[in-house]
């Protein structure tokens, strides 16, 4: 079984020679963590969209009616394929963390129940 993850790895994924390639351009840092930040923050959607928790918000950059954190995180894709970085990551982070919250306020409201107190009507 372990051979044939082996395989499988390296005929989908490739393999990579272990020599420098002069040939390859160099990536922009900045290009790269927004990327990331991107990729995480549409990860982290998926996962609150599965859970039933997308939050609406207001940012700066959509405009001053709340929208969903699907709507930011175009937002994010436009502004990084327009080669704005800063603002990409900047909007990417933010849905991110805003999927923590909302992740973890339904994890705290999971755990509670209403309370009623007789008071003897």
């Amino acid at each position: 079984m372990k051979l044939i993850l082996l395989l499988l790895f390296l005929v989908l994924g490739g393999c990579q020679s272990v020599q420098p390639d002069n040939d390859l351009k160099t990536v922009n840092t900045a290009d790269q963590v927004a990327g990331y930040s991107l990729q995480k923050a549409q990860l982290d959607l998926a996962i609150a969209i599965e859970s039933g928790v997308e939050w609406q918000v207001r940012d700066s950059s959509t405009g001053e009616n709340p929208v969903r954190l699907a709507v930011l995180l175009e937002q994010a894709q436009f502004q990084y394929d327009s080669g704005n970085q800063a603002e990409a990551e900047r909007i990417a982070v933010r849905v991110s963390s805003l999927v923590k919250l909302a992740l973890d306020q339904q994890h705290d409201n999971r755990a509670s129940v209403p309370e009623y107190q007789y008071s003897g009507w």
